[in-house]
């Protein structure tokens, strides 16, 4: 899978797509760094593959939502201690 600039991307658009129809895929990059995928599809799987590409997403966040859970002694909290951290997360997000 290759890396693109979004400049590259926007001046040889014609290239890019043959690319993402030869490797299935793309990566555009803003300032060096990943922000978003480009892939082939067909017409009768863009809900499945979209429903896909967001249960990766999900399943991912809950694998680092557990990782961070460890690192922060999350393991030798009790019932109290968690459910005080959800309501200060709660709490915190509705302040934005």
């Amino acid at each position: 899978m290759d890396y693109v600039t979004l400049a590259d991307f926007r001046a040889q658009m014609g290239q890019m797509w043959d690319k993402v129809a030869e490797d299935g895929a793309l990566v555009l990059t803003r300032n060096g760094k990943p922000f978003a995928l480009i892939t082939e599809t067909e017409e009768a799987f863009v809900q499945e593959e979209l429903h896909a590409l967001c249960r990766a997403r999900a399943e991912l966040a809950v694998r680092s939502l557990r990782e961070q859970f460890e690192e922060n002694g999350g393991s030798e909290m009790n019932l109290l201690d968690i459910n005080e951290r959800i309501r200060a997360a709660r709490l915190a997000g509705m302040g934005e």
